[in-house]
């Protein structure tokens, strides 16, 4: 988290500086889309048979982006920074046996309010971006964002809440997951108008280490709302 809020203030420091320099240059007629928040619907494809991935599984990204090139016309050029995070609530608990990790069901005689896998990601966005012409406003356009990114593991951790088996009501929170990926990176995409879009990401990494745990591919499809 501190490496993403020294990113972020070098980048906001950054654009200020060009920011005056355009204001010498020329009228921008499109919004900069620097500050993003992503608010994401979370899935695996791959689920192992023995799970159940609760269908409220999700997540949130902040990102900053800022334009590089292109800032005047349709067609320009982001990279920045992102922190991103997912939870994914399921009924099963991960175990690693004989350097592999399976899943292993809660069994159906426990109660319990909360079982979630979460993971964060420090990760670098680069986006294409194409906007329409100018509108009566420059927040106000057609967009399509295509990218891509790579991003860093810097949390994984298993969330429960509930029964111990004996009737007492326990919260435990186990970290570092064994075999799950450290890298990743992915295929993004944006599409909307003005500052709301609909946004995704397909990883071309899995969540755990080949063959070292289930072949799981984790998910994100949302909404994307451009702060400014």
């Amino acid at each position: 988290m501190k490496l993403y809020l020294i990113s972020f203030i070098l980048l906001l420091s950054v654009n200020l500086l060009f920011s005056q320099d355009d204001k010498k240059s020329g009228i921008k007629i499109f919004s900069d889309d620097n500050l993003i928040v992503d608010i994401n619907y979370d899935f695996w494809l791959n689920t192992p048979s023995n799970i159940t991935l609760k269908p409220y599984s999700r997540g949130i990204n902040v990102s900053y982006l800022y334009n590089f090139t292109g800032e005047h016309s349709n067609i320009c050029l982001a990279a920045g920074a992102e922190v991103s995070c997912q939870n994914f609530f399921i009924d099963a608990k991960p175990e690693l046996n004989n350097g592999f990790v399976n899943f292993v069901n809660i069994p159906d005689n426990i109660d319990y309010k909360k079982n979630k896998l979460s993971t964060t990601y420090i990760e670098i966005p680069f986006e294409i971006r194409f906007r329409t012409n100018k509108s009566c406003r420059k927040d106000k356009s057609f967009k399509i964002f295509a990218g891509f990114k790579v991003g860093y593991l810097v949390n994984n951790h298993i969330k429960y809440k509930g029964d111990d088996g004996s009737g007492k009501e326990i919260k435990i929170k186990q970290y570092n997951i064994d075999n799950i990926q450290k890298y990743r990176y992915g295929i993004t995409a944006r599409i909307g108008y003005g500052k709301f879009n609909i946004t995704g990401f397909y990883p071309l990494t899995q969540l755990f280490e080949k063959d070292k745990g289930p072949d799981i591919t984790p998910i994100s499809v949302g909404l994307s709302v451009f702060l400014f």
